[in-house]
């Protein structure tokens, strides 16, 4: 896959896992920044990576699984219909 940046072992760990999957047709670390607005008022979030793989996008947070909430992992699927997985790095 070539070189890959990352700033936590779960990152690392995430990579590599990517390496043994097949269909992966690039992988972009911190793709850009998200700004949206809650009832809480503007907010931002930067991505760990976004994922293309077979002809579909992922964006991906990983994280290990004490920082995740049941709401963020259990909120709406991405495209392909498979959920992230807590216990570390998110899965699809």
């Amino acid at each position: 896959m070539g070189l890959r940046v990352w700033e936590s072992v779960w990152e690392s760990r995430f990579l590599l896992a990517l390496d043994f999957t097949g269909g992966i047709e690039e992988v972009l670390s911190q793709p850009f920044r998200l700004r949206f607005t809650t009832a809480g008022g503007a907010e931002d979030h930067t991505p760990d990576f976004l994922v293309l793989l077979d002809g579909a996008a992922a964006l991906i947070d990983v994280r290990p699984s004490h920082l995740v909430r049941d709401e963020t992992w259990r909120s709406s699927p991405p495209p392909s219909g498979r959920r992230p997985r807590p216990g570390g790095a998110m899965w699809w």
